[in-house]
Parts: C-alpha cells; structure tokens; sequence
C-alpha cells in the first residue's frame, strides 16, 4: 500500500506501528515518499517499530524504540536498510572538518553500506568533492539550482544544513525543500517544471502532500534527480 501515496492519504496504516515523536520529516510524519527520475524506481522511508524490520536486520536495532527503515523496489528486486545513528566504529569515508556524520545505513548484518552527513553548505567545499569523484555531472547540478532558485551564481543555500549521502562510489546531495523554495506553492510550480516523473505528476495531484527534500545522486553511470514529498497532515 505504501508504494502508492493516495491509497495511504485514503486508508493510513496501524499508527501503532509507527513513531509517534519522528523526526524524519520536519511536520513529524514517520513516512517519505522518495520519486526518482529513473521511472520504475519506488522508493520511501518510514520510522517504524522495530517488529517491522525484516528479520535479516533486526540484530541491527538493538534498544532501539523506533528506527528507519529505508526500501526501495525496482522491476527486479526489493531492499530495504535500516538507517540509526552513526556510530563511533562505522566508517566516515568523507573525514572533511565541514561534514559531521550523523546516520549510517545497514543493508546486512556486517559494516554499514552507507553513511549520512549534515553538510554546513560551503560552495567550494562540495564541488571540490564532487569534482573528485564525479565531475562531469556537476554542469548538470549548478543548472538544475540555478532553474529552480532563479539565481546566476553557482550557490548552495546557507540558510540550513544540508545532507550528504556516501556510499561506494556514488555521492548523494539532499537539500532541504523550505531552503530553496519560500513557502509549497512555489515548490510545487518549480518542481512541477523541473521534475519529470509520471508517478511525482500523480501524486501531487493530492493537496494532502508537501515536498520536504530535492535530491541528486551523483554515480559513474548517471545523475539520477530525487524529489522527497510527505503528508502534510499526519495526526
């Protein structure tokens, strides 16, 4: 059901299995939608009781009382990561003084697949980042910032901090919606011109629903663009 965002706006799950005091999403709902512009890609996040976790990483929880779970379907296969705090034994493959890990994410029981970093913006640190390991999308990315901020210059938002995602050879950046859009009826219009997805297109359809993150992913075979989006109301 949650692969479809309307179905949920209709009937939403059990909240018992869900964190009532999240902060996944700056309104507190326990649920992100992540709309990707490779189309067969489903992908979300939810802040869930730990009985909900595959059995594959429940030795991961721990004592924890909630946790985030991340999944993500194709044509071909399901998985799903579980995201906790970073802890002082998992890797920091960036070790830049600006970045502070923050999350790590487990696909198995072994050492986490990918580390999450709150980014202090800085425009020379980034693109000297993303210069050495992915240069030639970083065009594309100052493009897409300059279309939907309307801004010549080459500059990230300092309003807030950023997030940074690193796993093998592939660089994420997430930027907080309210940091580059003035208020959602803004975000929807720039995003609608910007994003192109038949799944995003439908859902915000619903008024129901706000964007929360812009993302690109940076990999040696592509720039992949996200959108993140969550229920504008959830209690």
């Amino acid at each position: 059901m949650l692969e479809h965002v309307g179905d949920l706006l209709i009937a939403p799950p059990n909240l018992g299995d869900f964190n009532p005091r999240s902060v996944l999403t700056p309104g507190g709902c326990p649920i992100e939608w992540t709309f990707s512009s490779r189309p067969s890609d489903v992908r979300y996040m939810l802040d869930i009781h730990p009985r909900q976790v595959p059995e594959a990483l429940k030795p991961l929880v721990g004592g924890l009382p909630y946790c985030w779970l991340n999944v993500q379907k194709t044509p071909q296969q399901s998985t799903y990561q579980l995201v906790k705090p970073h802890g002082w034994t998992d890797p920091d493959p960036l070790f830049m003084e600006d970045c502070v890990p923050v999350l790590a994410g487990f696909s198995g029981p072994k050492q986490a697949t990918e580390v999450h970093y709150l980014y202090h913006p800085g425009t020379q640190g980034l693109e000297k980042l993303l210069e050495q390991q992915h240069p030639e999308w970083l065009p594309a990315f100052w493009n897409d910032l300059r279309f939907l901020t309307r801004q010549p210059h080459r500059r990230l938002p300092h309003r807030t901090p950023i997030t940074l995602i690193v796993r093998d050879h592939e660089v994420s950046v997430h930027i907080p919606s309210s940091a580059l859009f003035l208020d959602e009826r803004l975000a929807r219009q720039r995003l609608g011109q910007w994003f192109s997805s038949e799944a995003y297109t439908s859902a915000m359809q619903h008024t129901g629903l706000i964007h929360t993150t812009v993302g690109w992913e940076f990999s040696r075979t592509g720039l992949v663009r996200t959108v993140g989006v969550t229920l504008r109301t959830w209690r």
